[in-house]
């Protein structure tokens, strides 16, 4: 280091210690003792000084390393600074990569759960509207069935009707009874009385319809001729009865 020399003097340090200031200047130690009121005697700014040695802080030592060796040592520790900065970089990329290829794969596992939930409920949808699609066809056909059972209802209540409307003319109009018809018995008419009640009761769980007159006047609009009390009798008394031309109802067969 030829160049080092006191900057107001010139002189060596080989023969008097040097010292350097904070503005950036060499003086040495005899030019120190004509310094007055602590300013530089070449820029004539405050300063405060430190001896040129190997003692000195580590940024004043580099101001006299030469150059080839400074640019060396910092292009090496610039290597391991940018090596180890390179080195840490590369970890947290790793370590992201791997944070959200667990992200990922969690991902992937809850879309396979959805897509099969997905394809459970399909074939539940598919089966549920298979189910729906024949309850509406037999639903359809019952009501077509009730339909038809209800013509045929109304039908068979309209023949009961009429049937019952026949009975109750014909028995309206049947001639005055014998003077011994008083004194006939009851159970002559108990035939005649079960069949006009069946005949009631029908009628009447059908439509409500109420006989005019109750099965306890049955007795009093009998014939000029009794009813025999033998089946046989009866049938035929029955036979002449209903001699119109229309078949009468199947009663008094007990």
């Amino acid at each position: 280091m030829n160049w080092v020399h006191c900057n107001t003097c010139g002189i060596r340090p080989k023969q008097i210690k040097i010292y350097i200031t904070t503005c950036g200047h060499l003086i040495c130690d005899n030019c120190t003792k004509k310094v007055v009121e602590k300013k530089c005697l070449v820029c004539r700014k405050e300063y405060r000084a430190e001896e040129v040695c190997g003692k000195m802080r580590p940024f004043l030592m580099n101001m006299f390393r030469e150059p080839q060796d400074l640019a060396a040592k910092l292009g090496k520790e610039l290597g391991n600074t940018i090596a180890f900065q390179t080195k840490q970089k590369k970890l947290i990329h790793q370590a992201k990569r791997a944070k959200v290829c667990a992200e990922l794969e969690e991902l992937k596992k809850v879309y396979t759960e959805k897509v099969g939930s997905y394809q459970t409920l399909k074939k539940e949808y598919i089966e549920t509207n298979s189910n729906l699609k024949t309850l509406s066809t037999n639903m359809k056909e019952m009501v077509e069935k009730l339909t038809v059972s209800r013509k045929e209802n109304s039908a068979l209540k309209a023949d009961l009707k009429n049937e019952m409307l026949l009975v109750k003319r014909r028995c309206q109009t049947e001639p005055p009874a014998a003077k011994n018809s008083k004194n006939l018995p009851n159970s002559t008419f108990s035939g005649a009385a079960e069949f006009v009640e069946e005949q009631h009761h029908v009628l009447s769980a059908f439509e409500g319809i109420e006989l005019s007159k109750s099965i306890d006047e049955a007795p009093s609009r009998v014939t000029s001729t009794p009813i025999p009390n033998n089946q046989a009798n009866r049938k035929e008394f029955m036979r002449r009865m209903f001699s119109s031309g229309v078949d009468p109802s199947p009663i008094l067969t007990k």
